[in-house]
């Protein structure tokens, strides 16, 4: 799916190497993140490694995995927060519990700016349900991004998951997505990737 992804012009950002998985074994998840010492680890050369090989082995010359690792670098969404450290918007979400999981999570987000990331949360989330599937059809979708104003004007950053979109379930998630597509091009939004949010 990364290769189709850069073949189809998209980005690839880092959002960690498990999902933050190795720091909770529960449901919801609990105490997510621990210290940024450790849970700094978990983001950037180590997920960058294993993108890399998986690049390499497609057959992707070594500029285009070079770009692969430079976007990553800059580009970083943490696990279950809606954080923003992208130029001068600076957002703190109390997303995780305890509180002390949601404000080491803001110190990772200080560190990574620090290091020079961009990182990205949402203005508008496509919601998840119990099944892992989305709660809201595209109607619903398409009221909230209307109502959005956004971190940065004329723009909107969408929270999707790719996974839902899977075949299976009552509903065609995949079909859904498309009609997402279609109505949003034929009210005039554009599609761009996070690499140009700043600058475009």
């Amino acid at each position: 799916m990364m290769v189709r992804m850069v073949e189809e012009g998209h980005v690839i950002g880092d959002h960690s190497y498990d999902h933050m998985k190795h720091n909770f074994d529960s449901a919801p998840p609990w105490n997510v993140y621990r210290g940024v010492k450790d849970d700094l680890q978990w983001f950037g050369q180590k997920n960058i490694n294993a993108v890399n090989q998986s690049m390499i082995k497609a057959g992707l010359s070594t500029g285009t995995i070079n770009n692969i690792a430079r976007t990553m670098l800059k580009i970083k969404r943490l696990p279950f927060t809606d954080n923003w450290r992208v130029g001068k918007i600076y957002q703190n979400c109390m997303c995780t519990n305890p509180k002390s999981s949601s404000r080491n999570s803001h110190a990772l987000c200080d560190a990574l700016a620090k290091n020079g990331a961009n990182v990205f949360g949402w203005d508008v989330s496509w919601d998840l349900s119990g099944d892992g599937r989305y709660n809201i059809g595209v109607h619903e979708l398409m009221r909230r991004i209307k109502n959005s104003r956004g971190k940065t004007p004329g723009k909107i950053v969408i929270l999707s998951h790719d996974a839902v979109h899977k075949p299976g379930g009552e509903k065609d998630w995949a079909g859904e997505l498309a009609k997402f597509i279609d109505q949003a091009l034929k009210l005039g939004y554009q599609f761009k990737t996070l690499d140009n949010y700043l600058t475009d």
